[in-house]
């Protein structure tokens, strides 16, 4: 429980009437919330009430401190949670919190029912800062034998996760406090789209952030099947059929809904928006996995192309392409030869895309459109 200390020996004067707080709340160093509210400030010297019940949670804590303006506060409270107490009628740019206007906004993110995946950890960073999350799922049915006992990443690990209906990712942002909904679409399905967008409005509204998350996934390669050069099983030669599966959902669904977006957005007479994109950092060239690769990079041009055409009417649009990121499928084996390749020297965990996300949404990227922004710990570094 939140318990202030009298701060007259450290030489803090004394706090003014009850004010207006904002709270910086950072859970367990992953989940950050930016919440608002009314906590009355005593008159004596930097004594605090009353805080927000959320805030009173049980378990060992620290001392800290924090100053606003001349004056110094010294605060005991959990290990797994950290508040800043900032007035918000400050007006010093230094000790004001970073608003980065995305409360109620109404974010759309494709591919987001894997718990371990991106789009998971980008519905929850969103919901975190207030905005209201619609997620687009699909079940992609399995395509080997799997056991039914699933014991760590990999393929099958992974595989299991992408089998999963949107419901615990639900769960998790609802029990967080957060505003979320789902359903379920092929995206390969042009019919899909629009429906996707009505389903939006009909819970939350019109979007505004468009996150395009969802992806297919199929091997192929430029080499002849069975020659010795081609090590995975699961990749074939490069088929009429293996192109039209990655690029139905990478680039294709992309476009269309960009496009089913900017027709909504441009209807209803908005200035605000947002397109984040995600790609791959194997983007432009991408051996055993050409043509997810050409789908990924197909994207990247549209993107850039969207940019260009819907900057005019208030619409950013970004590309971000993570390197390694831990999904579900990178076996232990595979993390330990990725460390080597990567500056960082770890993989990427889905919170280190979200937090890149959510930033290319915030008001604090208002200038910032048609970029590609590799996130991988410097796995790629292009000139």
């Amino acid at each position: 429980m939140f318990t202030p200390r009298n701060c007259e020996s450290a030489g803090a004067s004394r706090l003014p009437a009850p004010e207006t707080l904002k709270v910086w709340e950072a859970l367990q160093g992953r989940e950050r919330a930016l919440v608002r509210g009314a906590s009355e400030m005593a008159r004596s010297p930097a004594s605090v009430r009353t805080i927000p019940q959320r805030f009173h949670q049980s378990g060992a804590s620290f001392a800290t401190s924090c100053c606003i303006g001349p004056r110094l506060i010294q605060y005991e409270l959990p290990w797994h949670s950290l508040l800043i107490l900032v007035p918000q009628n400050s007006n010093r740019e230094s000790e004001t919190m970073i608003d980065p206007g995305l409360k109620d906004k109404v974010v759309l993110i494709t591919g987001a029912n894997n718990p371990y995946g991106i789009g998971a950890a980008t519905a929850r960073a969103f919901a975190a800062q207030g905005a209201r999350v619609f997620l687009h799922s699909f079940r992609s049915p399995p395509t080997h034998s799997e056991p039914e006992q699933v014991r760590g990443p990999g393929s099958a690990f992974f595989n299991a996760q992408q089998r999963k209906t949107a419901d615990e990712v639900l769960r998790t942002i609802h029990q967080s406090g957060g505003q979320a909904a789902a359903w379920e679409a092929d995206l390969s399905d042009p019919m899909n789209i629009p429906q996707l967008f009505e389903q939006v409005e009909a819970v939350f509204g019109p979007v505004d952030i468009l996150v395009n998350n969802a992806a297919a996934w199929e091997g192929d390669t430029f080499v002849p099947s069975g020659a010795e050069a081609v090590m995975n099983r699961f990749v074939s030669t490069v088929s009429a059929e293996s192109h039209d599966h990655n690029f139905a959902v990478n680039s294709r669904a992309v476009a269309l809904m960009m496009a089913e977006y900017a027709r909504r957005f441009l209807r209803r007479g908005a200035t605000w928006g947002r397109i984040i994109n995600v790609s791959t950092d194997g983007a432009s060239g991408f051996p055993g996995e050409v043509s997810y690769g050409a789908s990924k990079h197909a994207m990247e041009s549209y993107s850039r192309a969207a940019a260009i055409e819907l900057g005019p009417y208030g619409i950013t649009v970004n590309v971000v392409a993570p390197g390694p990121v831990q999904t579900g499928y990178i076996t232990p084996k595979m993390e330990e030869k990725l460390r080597t390749e990567i500056p960082l020297r770890r993989i990427g965990k889905p919170e280190d895309i979200a937090d890149v996300i959510v930033f290319l949404a915030s008001e604090q990227a208002r200038w910032v459109t048609g970029q590609l922004l590799y996130v991988g710990g410097g796995h790629v570094m292009p000139l």
